[in-house]
């Protein structure tokens, strides 16, 4: 198994699902949307990679503690950019969808400024943060740019130039 959206895909599903319950394959052909023995495949190969161990009782997946260190970053990653675009006035199933493709290309740069967008944003007692940081961000990620015309079309005011505006009004992240 070397694709590693497939793995990162496998390893946040197991780190979702084991949140709520025991795992098992079927949770996570059910979640994934994928066959049985697809999984029984693809759990083999990241049993053999390390990620996971299978209870031969009770065929629960374990992740290990490497495959849960991945898990919870793909997690957090998809979290946070799930955060950004529905603060940004996307909504929730379309905002999920996109962080799932974003979660595995962002870069680690990126990533630091979506957290960084969403950390300055929560300290803001107003709902307001500064325009220059968005610029940035769209510069950064041109997808970004594309994902604003959204926003904008739903109604929130995103600047398209730091001179235009200096800051920005959107929905509580």
């Amino acid at each position: 198994m070397k694709q590693k959206k497939t793995v990162e895909d496998y390893l946040k599903a197991i780190y979702t699902i084991s949140k709520r319950k025991n795992v098992h394959g079927a949770d996570i052909a059910a979640q994934l949307k994928v066959s049985r023995p697809t999984v029984s495949v693809a759990l083999r190969a990241l049993s053999e990679e390390g990620y996971l161990f299978l209870d031969d009782k009770t065929r629960e997946v374990h992740l290990t503690d490497r495959g849960r260190e991945i898990a919870g970053e793909i997690y957090e990653r998809h979290d946070t950019v799930r955060k950004l675009l529905t603060g940004l006035g996307v909504d929730e199933e379309t905002a999920s969808a996109d962080a799932c493709e974003i979660e595995h290309l962002i870069s680690a740069q990126s990533y630091e400024a979506f957290k960084a967008l969403i950390r300055d944003k929560k300290q803001e007692s107003y709902g307001l943060f500064s325009a220059s940081r968005f610029c940035m961000l769209r510069r950064l990620i041109p997808r970004v740019d594309r994902l604003c015309r959204v926003a904008e079309t739903a109604g929130c005011r995103v600047p398209l130039t730091p001179s235009r505006i200096n800051t920005v009004l959107i929905p509580t992240i």
